[in-house]
């Protein structure tokens, strides 16, 4: 950074031509956001420790969970497209994190959901998010006038945040003026509180809804398959970090164990190393198309990938610290969302590797997706009906064991049958990927 030329650390938001790798600030800020849902996730381990679970509370850890991911995405994509390595940036980047860590920091309270002064925490830190995130898009809408389709794409996406900003206002303005500041922590204002933020997301996803028209796709070229499999890539690996540090703090928090609980221990750490696994052959072995409609499909389904492993995570924390009954329902969920999301993405890629002469069978999605339902819905009946979470853990476990065998079988055998073939003759069996934007 030059200071002697304003321009070199200051620069107004453009519209960057070039793709550019993201910035460790940003990969800073894809650990802030994990800690915010690993906040979240401590949340929901307490509320189903002590019992207090509604469905109120289960729905605003949803709800807050999935707006945290937008605002994720929104600002990953932002950012990587208006902002270079300057000063402007540093400010962008940490004025979205400070908001989050308030937040984070309120889902480790315990009886959050019931405390006024927590609630006002994480309210007002969520409103400071939204005007953070307003401002960046609506500056860089402002700055982008000569472009009218980025301009309003950019301001329809800041001023729904204004939108949310005066809903969570009003969240917070109505109980007091009604009942006083305390009265924020009292139970009959739930299902107000879940309704405004249930309307918050949903005007913020349909705003961002219109990023993943063909017109926008076609007017928007630079964006590359490459940059979303890092940018999800990163958040996703980080994700299993604190999926493993959850589960290792549950087991060092017991006052005592058993032979049961290093079990549960060794499941648990087994999964999220097959998660990592899965998820490492999924990008090496793959080529995600192009075209507009699977770019959609793409980033939705892998912010609902995102929000199972926070269920997952919940239930394989709690099995170890011996509540069965909800770790298995938490874990059924989250297996059942997160399978069904990781076969959807499997259908986005077009599974072939040119470099290793792979190319996987027509049949491989069917067997496994036959594999999944099977397996998840048989054992997670069982297991609630005898109260057993083994049956649960260890058939996942072997579900994605037998995934695995499966791709290396599948790897083998195609590499025995095409490694004779160039390249040119390779290309020609191989699907084409649509190129439509």
């Amino acid at each position: 950074m030059i200071l002697g030329n304003v321009s070199s650390f200051w620069n107004k938001p453009k519209l960057i031509k070039l793709q550019r790798p993201a910035s460790l600030l940003e990969l800073f800020f894809d650990i802030v956001v994990v800690a915010l849902i690993g906040g979240i996730g401590h949340k929901l381990i307490s509320e189903f420790q002590h019992n207090e679970y509604t469905w109120h509370s289960i729905s605003f850890v949803v709800l807050q969970t999935l707006s945290v991911l937008l605002i994720w995405r929104t600002i990953t994509m932002y950012s990587i497209k208006f902002e270079v390595h300057d000063l402007r940036h540093r400010l962008v980047i940490i004025s979205c994190m400070l908001p989050m860590s308030l937040m984070a920091t309120a889902g480790y309270v315990h009886n959050s959901h019931n405390d006024a002064y927590t609630i006002y925490l994480n309210t007002i830190s969520y409103a400071m998010l939204m005007v953070v995130v307003a401002y960046i898009l609506l500056s860089a809408a402002r700055f982008n006038k000569e472009d009218k389709f980025f301009y309003w794409h950019l301001m329809i996406k800041g001023l729904a945040r204004v939108v949310a900003f005066v809903l969570i206002i009003i969240k917070i303005i109505v109980p007091i003026i009604s009942e006083g500041p305390n009265s924020l922590g009292d139970p009959k204002w739930k299902e107000f509180f879940v309704a405004m933020w249930a309307s918050e997301f949903i005007i913020q996803m349909i705003a961002d809804m219109y990023s993943f028209t063909k017109k926008y796709m076609c007017h928007f070229p630079t964006i590359s398959r490459h940059l979303l499999k890092e940018r999800y890539s990163i958040l996703y690996i980080a994700f299993l970090g604190e999926m493993l540090i959850q589960v290792i703090s549950s087991f060092a928090g017991e006052k005592s164990h058993s032979a049961n609980s290093f079990i549960f221990l060794l499941g648990s750490i087994f999964q999220i190393f097959l998660m990592f696994w899965l998820y490492f052959d999924l990008l090496n072995y793959n080529h995600l198309k192009k075209s507009y409609k699977s770019m959609w499909i793409y980033t939705f389904v892998m912010l609902l990938h995102f929000f199972s492993m926070l269920f997952i995570s919940a239930g394989l924390s709690l099995i170890i610290q011996k509540h069965a009954r909800p770790a298995i329902l938490l874990l059924a969920i989250g297996n059942a969302i997160h399978w069904t999301t990781s076969k959807l993405v499997l259908y986005s890629f077009k599974s072939f590797n040119r470099d290793t002469r792979y190319l996987r069978p027509k049949w491989f999605h069917s067997v496994l997706i036959g594999l999944f339902i099977i397996g998840i819905v048989t054992s997670s009946v069982l297991a609630y009906t005898y109260t057993s979470p083994h049956i649960l853990i260890w058939t996942v476990i072997g579900l994605q064991i037998t995934t695995i065998v499966l791709l290396v079988v599948t790897l083998k055998i195609s590499i025995k049958k095409y490694k004779d073939m160039t390249l040119e003759e390779f290309d020609k069996i191989v699907p084409t990927i649509k190129q439509d934007w």
